[in-house]
């Protein structure tokens, strides 16, 4: 098939994996794709697909508006025929009527609700609930989910949907060869963004009471955003700021660490997510520690992911460290391994969209 992708998703951002592990996934399987998003800073673009960059404004709050405005100007000139159209959610208000004027089947890509708060998230969930409103009497052929909890979300608002809902959850392309070793101290890692809303204090309270309890812990964290000033504040033998990994390196980077940590706590947002972080970590051989919720919670997995109430999280996960030790590290990192390969690969996270697009083409 013919696939017109458009998205407000670039090339450098921190969770393009994602797409791009869809994009080669359609390909891998014949689809041809289109994709169209905002011009990235590093002059790389994604590959196994046609990839056509538009300008954007870079003013906060009118990154999407302007973007929007460019892909309509481009859709009048380039006036693009495709079988089918992909459309990340946060561009439907801007792009439905320019769209109107194209036949083929669209399918709504919804990869997370507003995450941002504030003005600027008000806005957000505006346009996010127009999407998905437009889903519900039957704009879209179908609509792409996370999760079971993500699915769930959407109905609970607008009821059946006119149209099939589809999960992709988060995956990754490639998984370690060996699980991990075991040694001290034991090597904590977050990876993502480092913003005030997603519980990154709470670590700070583990990693200290870890060390009251003569546990040797080392905490590094990765990423970008507003709680990164807070982290170099608090930077010591035990916690320590990595700065941003570029996604090329995430496995090779992961393989240093023993422990992945998921401390987004139980909110709306991340209750129906599907981080791709907890994926990379598994498929690092990585055991996991975070908070208990649906978002972090996955079907079939093993005592390699250990999940926590907000309250509880702190007294529990030193437990677990206390009782760790080589024999037992290797066997969680070895059965996370496993998982990793027969659930998280974007072969199997994609079979559903797959079999999708192919009853669009009988």
């Amino acid at each position: 098939m013919e696939v017109l992708w458009l998205s407000i998703r670039k090339r450098d951002d921190l969770c393009s994996s994602t797409q791009q592990g869809i994009l080669s996934i359609l390909a891998s399987n014949g689809h041809r794709v289109r994709f169209v998003g905002p011009a990235g800073t590093h002059g790389q673009g994604f590959f196994d697909c046609e990839h056509i960059e538009l300008p954007q404004k870079n003013k906060w709050g009118r990154r999407t508006s302007s973007f929007a405005q460019e892909v309509i100007a481009w859709l009048e000139i380039e006036a693009p025929t495709c079988d089918l159209i992909f459309l990340d959610w946060p561009l439907y208000t801007f792009l439905r009527s320019a769209l109107s004027r194209l036949p083929a089947p669209k399918i709504l890509i919804d990869r997370s609700p507003p995450a941002s708060v504030g003005i600027l998230s008000t806005a957000q969930w505006s346009h996010w609930k127009q999407a998905w409103k437009a889903a519900s009497k039957g704009y879209f052929s179908a609509g792409c989910v996370v999760s079971p909890s993500h699915r769930a979300f959407v109905t609970r608002r607008y009821g059946e949907i006119q149209a099939p809902l589809i999960e992709i959850p988060a995956g990754v392309s490639v998984c370690s060869d060996e699980p991990r070793p075991y040694s001290s101290p034991v090597e904590l890692v977050y990876h993502g963004r480092l913003d005030r809303n997603r519980g990154l204090s709470t670590m700070f309270e583990f990693v200290n009471m870890a060390k009251k309890r003569g546990i040797a812990v080392r905490l590094t964290l990765y990423g970008t955003g507003n709680f990164v000033e807070s982290i170099k504040k608090n930077q010591s033998e035990q916690i320590h700021y990595g700065g941003n990994i570029e996604q090329h390196r995430m496995q090779s980077e992961l393989e240093k660490f023993h422990v992945g940590l998921l401390p987004m706590p139980a909110s709306k947002v991340w209750s129906i997510a599907s981080p791709l972080k907890q994926n990379e970590y598994l498929a690092a051989g990585l055991p996991i520690l975070g908070i208990d919720h649906d978002g972090h919670r996955m079907a079939g997995q093993g005592e390699y992911v250990q999940l926590f109430s907000q309250k509880d999280f702190c007294s529990f996960a030193v437990q677990f460290l206390d009782q760790l030790d080589e024999s037992s590290y290797h066997q969680f990192s070895k059965n996370a391994l496993d998982y990793a390969k027969n659930h998280c690969l974007w072969e199997q996270r994609c079979k559903d969209v797959l079999d999708f697009l192919s009853s669009l083409q009988e």
